[in-house]
């Protein structure tokens, strides 16, 4: 397999050895930007990080959230997809 298509499973201390590949983060979404360019990820270390969209979200994004995506230089991330699971999930995380 192509390290350059892996999917490192990180949380916010990782980010730094990270800068510029491609990982997935999970956490609890909150904090969405009126515009939807952007939100706030609390991932599993109780850490917060951004979450910056590419184009604005379609959608209200809150609870359980993977996100897929590349950490810029600031250790946010950059995001190409993520996945919203339902509200139970998100109860019993």
């Amino acid at each position: 397999m192509d390290k350059d298509f892996s999917k490192p499973r990180v949380n916010v201390s990782m980010l730094p050895s990270y800068q510029g590949k491609f990982v997935c983060l999970l956490g609890k979404a909150k904090d969405v930007d009126n515009n939807g360019t952007s939100f706030t990820l609390t991932t599993s270390d109780g850490q917060d990080v951004k979450i910056l969209m590419q184009e604005p979200l379609s959608e209200y994004v809150a609870g359980l959230t993977e996100v897929h995506g590349t950490v810029d230089q600031s250790n946010s991330i950059v995001c190409d997809n993520y996945i919203v699971f339902p509200q139970e999930t998100s109860d019993s995380f």
